[in-house]
């Protein structure tokens, strides 16, 4: 028959295995030297506060399917293999009387060994007080994992943002999500006792040093909560997932996303995406190293010079080959400074030589690896489309100026007509001195305006007399375009 049985070790721990119940206590021992590098020398395996013994097998000594056993360190003489216990410690501390010459060395062991069972002691303590704890923490991960695991619309009600038991539960991981909702509660334990403690030792020991360090903790911990705060005010954008700067490009005809980093020194690119673009035959092996930035990577080349193409233009770039895994494509500052490219943030585009390419959103990255043809002729449609907008705007901007050039032309050879026809009749009637002028009164100096003033400027003199402009040019045609009368006609409106 098959059991779970969970291993904790003096660290909180839990180890899960699958065992036989007729595997024996010194063969689980051995299993966990091999997987867990403990060894079985200096520890012992309680089950119920019981030491387990060696000869026996599980079943033998009791142990049920989903048992808790404690893995209890035992410190043990170095000259023999046995528990040191009082009586033996007193031989000694006799023997080590004798010993004149080694008192201090030995006093300074007997004091290491008094601390050791000290701190063996109080494990002893906890465990034993926290067994039922952990058990019942344990049993409610397990209970968990199977609720949400049928019920998988609970999980983010649940779980919320706990994003470590979510990856846990999604990959089928019971002793993983077990191990951390253990963790979690333990957390939340240390910090309850800490509370618990801050409160005894302030209305008990005030000048407790250790209430001093805590208090002082506690403040620190206030100010950063209230810079936290100033700064979810200020300036919330800090809390949003930055951007990347990704521009498509393309490489032999192979599209490929590159990364824009200011950061970096050279151009570079991984061993994989070299072969993928099929410029790793061109790699001079020559220029072998490793190199140095947030991590380190081995350097396997560099081909000194191929053809990148961003946006319509092709451009000659020099690429680091290295053997390493992640960000395929960088574009480094060589090439930045080389061609005098801009990232203007303001318009979120790069600006090199006359293009103007706009840095990818997160989802757009997804479709461009995903369908990166697809994507590239998308963008050039959208490319065209606006010339074609820009085009029309501006042939319509044309056209509207011939159209008022045009106007003004006929408006100009229709004063000249009905001047050349003033001039035959000979009619050089005087105008009235007095005009009454409603609607905005000007003197006569300002209407005494001559018929050969472009119409233009009759309109604004009529508009400034608070006529619109619709009715001032229809009360000009109704006077052939002499102001003052045009002035009478809508002075009489």
């Amino acid at each position: 028959m098959t059991l779970q049985i969970h291993f904790i070790l003096s660290d909180n721990q839990l180890i899960s295995l699958n065992l036989c119940s007729t595997t024996t206590i010194e063969t689980i021992k051995q299993i966990l030297e091999i997987e867990n590098n403990i060894d079985p020398n200096k520890y012992q395996l309680l089950h119920e506060q019981r030491p387990l013994i060696d000869s026996l097998n599980l079943k033998k000594s009791g142990v049920k399917n989903h048992d808790l056993i404690f893995v209890d360190p035992v410190y043990k003489d170095n000259n023999e293999n046995t528990i040191i216990t009082g009586e033996e410690q007193e031989k000694q501390k006799q023997k080590e009387k004798e010993k004149k010459k080694e008192k201090e060395k030995i006093e300074q062991e007997q004091k290491r060994e008094e601390e050791k069972r000290k701190r063996l002691q109080k494990n002893k303590e906890i465990h034993s007080k926290d067994e039922k704890l952990l058990v019942e923490w344990l049993n409610e991960a397990h209970n968990l994992y199977f609720d949400l695991q049928s019920q998988p619309n609970k999980i983010k009600n649940v779980l919320g943002n706990q994003r470590q038991l979510i990856h846990a539960l999604k990959s089928n991981q019971l002793d993983s999500f077990a191990q951390i909702y253990i963790n979690i509660k333990l957390s939340r334990k240390a910090k309850e006792d800490q509370k618990q403690r801050f409160e005894y030792l302030s209305k008990n020991e005030p000048e407790n040093p250790q209430l001093q360090k805590m208090i002082e903790e506690k403040i620190r911990m206030s100010r950063i909560r209230k810079n936290k705060d100033t700064a979810y005010r200020f300036n919330p954008e800090l809390f949003v997932r930055v951007d990347m700067l990704y521009i498509p490009s393309i490489i032999n005809d192979v599209p490929i996303l590159a990364f824009v980093d200011t950061g970096a020194q050279t151009t570079i690119m991984s061993k994989a995406a070299a072969e993928r673009v099929n410029i790793l035959r061109l790699m001079d092996t020559d220029y072998r190293g490793v190199a140095v930035g947030v991590g380190t990577a081995k350097i396997l080349g560099k081909v000194h010079i191929t053809a990148m193409k961003i946006g319509s233009t092709f451009f000659n770039t020099s690429i680091t080959i290295l053997d390493q895994n992640g960000i395929e494509f960088i574009f480094g500052l060589d090439m930045i400074k080389r061609h005098q490219a801009m990232i203007n943030m303001k318009t979120n585009r790069l600006e090199i030589a006359n293009e103007s390419i706009k840095f990818l959103s997160d989802q757009e990255c997804l479709i461009f690896q995903t369908n990166p043809h697809v994507f590239l002729q998308k963008q050039e449609l959208e490319k065209k489309e606006k010339e074609i907008i820009e085009i029309s705007k501006k042939e319509f901007e044309e056209n509207k100026m011939k159209i008022e050039i045009e106007k003004q032309t006929k408006i100009g050879k229709k004063i000249k007509n009905e001047k050349e026809k003033e001039k035959e009749r000979g009619n050089e009637k005087e105008r009235s001195n007095e005009i009454p002028i409603t609607g905005g009164e000007k003197s006569d100096e300002e209407l005494d305006v001559s018929n050969e003033e472009p119409i233009i400027d009759k309109i604004k003199t009529l508009m400034r007399m608070g006529f619109k402009e619709d009715d001032a040019f229809n009360a000009l045609q109704q006077a052939k375009f002499d102001l003052r009368q045009a002035a009478v006609i809508l002075s009489e409106k």
